[in-house]
């Protein structure tokens, strides 16, 4: 997050939610703090935060999802070089097809605001 705009990343066209835009995904916390250590700066994790986590329900199985926010002050110098990734206002319509958790936490983050 970053003054008012967030990073997704376009999933693979193959797969669940294929092509749809979401966020990054970590299996637990340590593999998340290991990917904030090595991409931006070691003080950047002091300004992580654990958002409220929910349930999204599919047909057969139950995800459970905790969004943590990173803040960052301004966005990183070096480019994100993935060409599936892009930032995005929040105080703009996002018009990318987006995951129903996607949208749920674009939604809260707006609220927030």
């Amino acid at each position: 997050f970053v003054r008012g705009s967030v990073l997704l990343k376009q999933r693979p066209a193959t797969g669940i939610w294929g092509g749809l835009w979401g966020f990054y995904e970590f299996p637990d916390a340590e593999t998340l703090h290991e990917h904030i250590t090595s991409t931006y700066k070691a003080n950047a994790a002091e300004s992580i935060q654990e958002l409220m986590s929910f349930r999204h329900t599919f047909s057969h199985f139950h995800l459970d999802i905790t969004p943590v926010l990173l803040q960052l002050p301004e966005l990183p110098q070096h480019s994100v070089t993935e060409s599936a990734t892009q930032w995005f206002d929040l105080q703009q319509p996002v018009n990318v097809g987006l995951a129903a958790p996607t949208k749920r936490i674009l939604d809260s983050l707006k609220t927030d605001l």
